[in-house]
């Protein structure tokens, strides 16, 4: 979901208790709608299957409405009412274990009228009405009774919906047929046979005018169906052209467009942005960015879709930073710009994880600065971090997880599959952007001395939670004729390098290409050069287990480093690969708790001490 505003609301609980007794297989939802009136007329029919014989069970539905009838398996229930607010239960002997079960339910009536915008009443052009629904993520009860779990699909849908003369509705799937009714209504029978979550049903009815392209996929042809306003019928043609590029851009990036065998579609709405509804996102308008944001949740958030509303980034984060993608791929003229405002936006204030503490916030589920921007951003360093190959890979590894795809997922599941990918322990990584709040504040200082250039590069957390952001940093050395961009391996505050050069270096750019969610100061300062008496740093020190050893020049010479104690005695010899800018790592793990110091032979006999703690 792309917002423009983000509203106050009502407690409300992160997850539904409702419907932990079945499996939810199958819906059938008939709703009557004349956009004219704000209400709904409406029988649903979910199928069921039990984990063990009981004689009630509960679905996520708002006591709003007026329920007239209710039916198990064809028989009607022995009883039913509301237990809580969003919550009815019905009680039959029918209710048998490892069987499938029908529960209809028929119901009328005006949905609660609230900040969740879950069943809405606008208006376009001159005064001409519409109905649109937004479930996401509290809504879904509010208008039609189902369950409310992000942990269950359905598995197919269908839909039919009648309309008053002269309207349309739009909804999932395919559109089996228009069925013309003797009191000139109109049925629209669509049919979705993909699990589908409970937030991602969804209609909009209005005098809709419609058009569509067709992209061109590998092994598919997808239809790309628009129900636009009519007015705003030649504008909208004009701005969605780009929509089958971009679907192409996805599908080969990550895999075909999940949905290929029935449509992707936008329905026109006065919602505040968009939501992608499975099939059929509901859209403000056809824009480039707005297009961008809810075609890319079809991949991330409709095929794979967040198992909790802590883990929101995994929908929003990635849809964002597809749209990013398709600025890079598609404008790369523009991408620069695109990478400064997020971290314009995210840098604004010290504070803020994209790891959702409090999924009773609708707010800040949805935070824009948090679960948006930094969670792009987030990927884009991790992009960076782990290449492009091993990314893109592990991207499409994670929608085709046979655990994972159409069904739900968590950021440790997503973090297993990088790794796997990678090779790579991304555990600091995630600890520092994901769980952690703010961002780092670099100060970079530097000289020139003959045949290259001093570095130093302190680092100032914006908050506590991280006392320090670990990531490769880009560097750009520019001089009058040539340039050289240089990536430093930074894991301790006031970490020194030599970097050599065989120009007059003029300026120092810190990340040239925005890879690091991060603000920069850069200096010169002739005395850094004083500080490199010892060309050596041990980090961490003390060590339990490993210790790193840095050099500010290339130590191409070093042919062993030798590990001695106090009293002399040599306990530990190891011959490091040559040619390391940074340095090596160290096991330490067998050594006894002591102080010991390391003397790297072949290259001036250099020293330097460390602590091994229990």
């Amino acid at each position: 979901m792309e917002s423009r505003r983000f509203i106050q609301h009502e407690s409300k609980s992160a997850t539904s208790d409702v419907g932990q007794s079945y499996d939810w297989k199958y819906a059938v939802c008939k709703w009557e709608i004349d956009p004219w009136q704000r209400r709904i007329e409406g029988e649903v029919t979910n199928t069921i299957e039990l984990y063990a014989t009981t004689d009630s069970i509960d679905f996520d539905f708002s006591s709003e409405l007026d329920v007239s009838g209710v039916w198990v398996d064809g028989e009607e229930a022995s009883h039913y009412g509301f237990t809580q607010e969003n919550s009815i239960f019905i009680k039959s002997d029918l209710l048998q274990s490892n069987l499938e079960h029908e529960i209809r339910i028929v119901y009328e009536g005006q949905p609660r009228q609230n900040n969740y915008l879950s069943f809405n009443q606008g208006f376009h052009g001159s005064s001409v009405p519409e109905i649109w629904t937004l479930s996401q993520p509290f809504g879904a009860a509010d208008w039609w009774p189902c369950k409310m779990s992000l942990s269950d699909k359905l598995d197919s849908i269908r839909i039919e919906i009648t309309v008053s003369a002269g309207n349309k509705a739009a909804s999932q799937g395919v559109l089996e047929e228009v069925i013309l009714n003797p009191d000139q209504t109109s049925t629209y029978v669509w049919t979705h046979r993909y699990p589908i979550p409970f937030y991602l049903v969804s209609m909009a009815v209005t005098n809709y005018a419609e058009f569509s392209y067709f992209a061109e996929l590998e092994n598919d042809t997808v239809e790309i169906l628009n129900y636009v306003y009519p007015e705003r019928m030649e504008d909208e043609m004009d701005r969605g052209l780009e929509i089958v590029s971009l679907m192409e851009l996805f599908s080969d990036l990550f895999g075909e467009y999940p949905y290929a065998s029935e449509k992707y579609g936008h329905a026109q709405a006065s919602i505040p942005g968009g939501m992608e509804h499975s099939t059929m996102s509901t859209m403000s308008g056809l824009s480039f960015n707005l297009s961008a944001h809810e075609l890319a949740h079809q991949w991330f958030g409709n095929k794979v879709t967040c198992g909790s509303w802590s883990d929101i980034w995994l929908n929003e984060g990635f849809a964002t930073y597809m749209n990013g993608l398709a600025i890079e791929y598609l404008r790369p003229d523009e991408f620069d710009e695109w990478k400064a405002a997020r971290i314009s936006s995210i840098t604004r204030q010290p504070d803020g994880s994209v790891f959702v503490t409090d999924t009773l916030d609708r707010d800040r589920i949805f935070n824009g600065r948090l679960s948006y921007n930094k969670g792009a951003y987030l990927l884009h360093m991790l992009r960076w971090v782990i290449g492009d190959e091993s990314f893109f890979e592990g991207c499409r590894n994670y929608l085709n997880d046979p655990d994972h795809s159409f069904s739900y997922a968590h950021t440790d599941e997503f973090i297993q599959i990088m790794e796997e990918v990678s090779g790579k322990d991304l555990s600091e990584f995630f600890s520092d952007w994901y769980y952690g709040e703010g961002f780092p504040n670099y100060k970079i200082w530097y000289a020139q001395t003959d045949g290259g250039v001093f570095v130093k590069i302190n680092q100032s957390p914006s908050h506590q939670s991280v006392d320090f952001f670990e990531i490769p940093i880009p560097i750009r050395l520019v001089g009058a004729e040539s340039d050289t961009t240089v990536v430093l391996d930074n894991v301790i505050q006031g970490q020194m390098y030599f970097l050599e050069v065989d120009f007059v270096v003029n300026s120092l750019e810190f990340d040239p290409d925005r890879w690091i969610l991060a603000l920069s100061e850069v200096g010169i300062d002739p005395d850094i050069n004083d500080e490199y008496e010892n060309l050596f740093q041990a980090y961490p020190n003390p060590a339990s287990t490993e210790v790193r050893f840095f050099s500010s020049t290339p130590i191409s010479g070093l042919k062993t480093a030798e590990v001695y104690n106090v009293n002399g005695k040599l306990c530990k010899s190891i011959e490091p690969e040559g040619g390391i800018l940074n340095g090596f790592r160290m096991d330490i793990s067998e050594l006894e708790p002591a102080v010991y110091i390391v003397r790297f032979q072949g290259f001036s006999d250099y020293s330097v001490r460390f602590i091994k703690m229990e």
